[in-house]
């Protein structure tokens, strides 16, 4: 994937794929999300038992925005979405906003591929012990490939 140009007047960033990175592309967006409920707890000092109802809450909001955020995104996949096929690959057509909300999306799912390959530190590498494995380190360096072109994009556009 590589970011083609700005158009100032629209504020629409254009990217182009090539065929084969486009499966890629969509494979990648629906493993969201990787995330399920709170990776924390409300509240660091409180006993568990008295923030219960809050963290019930935390959790059920959460829960509610990604399964929101899901439909979005197959709407955003789907045959009238983002994705326009051409002649010589495919085209995504995208404004500010749009890349903010797909920067959420991709940082959900490197975020949550880097939680299952155990929380590696940059100094010790993920150890690949299985498929799953692969696949998660596969895509904690794709989602952050995609994050550092749509963010040259955004800073390009300024």
């Amino acid at each position: 994937m590589k970011f083609e140009s700005f158009q100032a007047e629209s504020g629409q960033f254009i990217f182009r794929f090539e065929t084969r990175e486009v499966a890629f592309f969509r494979d990648l967006l629906l493993q969201y999300p990787m995330q399920h409920g709170a990776q924390r707890s409300i509240s660091a000092d409180a006993p568990a038992d008295e923030i219960a109802d809050e963290q019930h809450l935390l959790e059920e909001s959460l829960n509610e925005y990604r399964q929101k955020q899901r439909q979005e995104l197959e709407t955003f996949l789907g045959k009238d979405g983002r994705l326009v096929q051409e002649k010589n690959g495919w085209k995504l057509i995208l404004d500010g906003p749009g890349i903010d909300w797909l920067l959420q999306i991709l940082n959900d799912i490197r975020v949550g591929s880097w939680v299952q390959l155990g929380r590696p530190d940059m100094d010790s590498p993920a150890r690949i012990k299985s498929v799953d494995h692969l696949r998660h380190a596969t895509s904690l360096e794709l989602c952050g490939m995609l994050q550092s072109v749509f963010l040259n994009a955004l800073q390009r556009g300024k």
